[in-house]
């Protein structure tokens, strides 16, 4: 009779003379990196400023989908884009979200989603940041948990590095968009 093995996938990016790995929701890393992204359990803080009801009916909208990981590049003015985020995160987390921010190095999310609708991860400024810690913490395990919804709302200016980001994404089946902050939003 033989004994069966569970199924791991590694995966192993190299950058810089820094190797990071990751098996089974474990990462690893060789070489002197910088600390890496990590998701930590802060959310923005609620606007302020009065902001437009449009974005954020559209951003609750996207986050009751039933798809099972969905992300969003939010761009716009970097004043309007967090206005709105701070405003919508506020109301996916009274609706039952864990909305999570990534910080660098120590003071990762616990991972314990029992209570939670899904998981609402927001990146911001992801148009400014190196590429490759954003693309690796797509692959966090706290966004692949089965049975349990997940978001991903990047934001930036422009642009610029949502293809690459997008690309990233494929790999997980997940369904992407693009929505547009209108300056008087």
């Amino acid at each position: 009779m033989s004994e069966e093995r569970p199924h791991y996938v590694q995966h192993v990016v190299a950058n810089g003379g820094v190797a990071i790995g990751g098996i089974d929701g474990t990462i690893y890393v060789e070489g002197r990196p910088a600390d890496p992204l990590l998701f930590g359990g802060r959310q923005p803080s609620p606007s302020a400023a009065v902001t437009s009801e449009a974005p954020i009916v559209a951003l609750l909208r996207w986050l009751a989908t039933p798809a099972r990981l969905g992300a969003r590049w939010l761009h716009g003015s970097a004043t309007a884009t967090a206005a709105v985020v701070g405003d919508f995160t506020a109301q996916a987390g009274e609706a039952g979200w864990r909305v999570v921010t990534p910080v660098r190095g120590g003071g990762a999310c616990d991972g314990k989603l029992d209570t939670f609708v899904g998981v609402l991860a927001v990146v911001p400024d992801a148009d400014e940041s190196d590429l490759h810690p954003v693309t690796w913490l797509l692959s966090n395990g706290l966004l692949h948990q089965v049975g349990r919804r997940t978001r991903v709302l990047l934001t930036g200016d422009v642009l610029d590095r949502w293809t690459e980001v997008r690309g990233a994404l494929a790999n997980h089946e997940a369904w992407t968009d693009l929505q547009r902050l209108d300056t008087h939003e």
